[in-house]
């Protein structure tokens, strides 16, 4: 019985997933090619100072996820959210997920698009790609700024990296399976935090 309710959810979520995909195309952002592969990347206001938004490990939609942070400063500044291979709108990918593949990767995309001074601030597991981002690209990077980041020693960052890969293969079987849709459905604040003042859509 179980086993029937989640094949149930599973292609329920599949159907629906499909139907969805179109309409997603044009919902925020641009994509960017970085070898061969699509990552999105949003920007908002037009301010000279430059400020790159990266979102922590597991956010189903990091452009979604820093909607109300960007909002607060695309008065003042130039505001860019990247959504890492296989977050978002952007493509999955068979590269390792090291830090030096993700640094390498949004240091195209930047490129990319033109950008080559800006502030990095990073939440939580992407203080790890922050900081050394920061160290191998330092006339690029004016300031680095962490929110709640994750830090590891060199002894720690192996075991860190293996505990934040099962998670994310635990995540995205739930994805898969239709779990986080129905949660969705259930209670929308478990899967994205509503946030004092800020309207995420009508």
């Amino acid at each position: 019985m179980r086993a029937s309710i989640i094949l149930l959810i599973a292609t329920t979520n599949s159907f629906l997933c499909h139907q969805e995909s179109k309409e997603l195309e044009d919902v925020y952002g641009r994509l960017v090619q970085v070898d061969g592969k699509n990552m999105c990347i949003d920007i908002a206001g037009s301010g000279d100072q430059v400020v790159v938004l990266l979102s922590g490990w597991g956010s189903l939609s990091p452009v979604l996820d820093l909607r109300p942070l960007a909002a607060n400063l695309d008065d003042k500044y130039t505001v860019i959210t990247v959504e890492h291979f296989g977050y978002g709108l952007s493509d999955d990918t068979n590269s390792d997920r090291s830090v030096e593949n993700i640094t390498y990767e949004l240091h195209r995309a930047l490129k990319e698009i033109g950008y080559n001074n800006y502030t990095l601030m990073a939440h939580s597991t992407s203080g790890l790609y922050g900081l050394y981002y920061a160290n191998m690209y330092p006339n690029e990077v004016k300031f680095f700024v962490g929110i709640d980041t994750s830090v590891a020693n060199e002894d720690d960052l192996e075991a860190f990296m293996q505990e934040s890969l099962s998670y994310g293969n635990t995540l995205r079987t739930l994805n898969n399976l239709g779990i986080i849709r129905l949660l969705s459905v259930i209670d929308p604040s478990s899967i994205i935090p509503e946030v004092s003042g800020y309207q995420r859509s009508e």
